[in-house]
């Protein structure tokens, strides 16, 4: 325990002093996500009241479209088994739905100032990956992802809705933008 402690205060200083190395007056980009909450949202309204596994089929044809490789199993999780997770994810929804928009609305209004609060440590900071906020079917409220090669921040708005309260977004994102950050140097 008292090493791991001990390496993850090692990794965290060690990207500290990387980017405080970093110009003071540089410009950072700005950074900007793309939000397929709607995506799900509409998805759901549309195929409620299919029969279930053709609803599945549905979501994997439309849902995986629009960030190819993501909707997949993982963790020895089998077709079947994930197929089922999505099925509950669909049939859960109008009970978390409230919560979800909630986040659809509370995200934009966090994600910026969350960005300004981190550069105060790592100034200059741009994600240097595609960002996303999306329903990630239960699975985690963030964190980075590698499809096809390429590696992307992810942000489930489902899960957030579940377990975040709406003044801890900024922690949240300082967290995960932390990931992004120790990536740059520690691949």
């Amino acid at each position: 325990m008292r090493i791991a402690i001990c390496f993850t205060l090692l990794i965290f200083g060690a990207a500290t002093v990387f980017a405080q190395g970093a110009a003071p007056d540089a410009k950072a980009k700005p950074a900007r996500y793309i939000d397929l909450t709607g995506d799900f949202s509409r998805f759901v309204d549309k195929t409620a009241g299919m029969e279930e596994t053709v609803r599945v089929a549905q979501f994997h044809k439309q849902m995986d479209a629009l960030l190819p490789g993501f909707y997949a199993p993982r963790f020895g999780m089998t077709e079947a088994q994930y197929d089922a997770h999505i099925a509950k994810a669909l049939k859960d929804f109008p009970t978390l739905r409230p919560q979800y928009e909630q986040v659809q609305r509370d995200f934009p209004k966090a994600f910026d100032p969350g960005i300004e609060h981190f550069r105060k440590q790592f100034p200059g900071f741009t994600p240097n990956v595609p960002v996303y906020l999306l329903h990630w079917v239960g699975e985690m409220d963030g964190g980075t992802r590698e499809l096809n090669r390429k590696i992307y921040l992810i942000f489930g708005a489902d899960v957030i809705a579940s377990i975040h309260k709406p003044d801890e977004l900024t922690q949240f994102l300082d967290h995960e933008l932390f990931h992004v950050e120790n990536g740059k140097y520690f691949p």
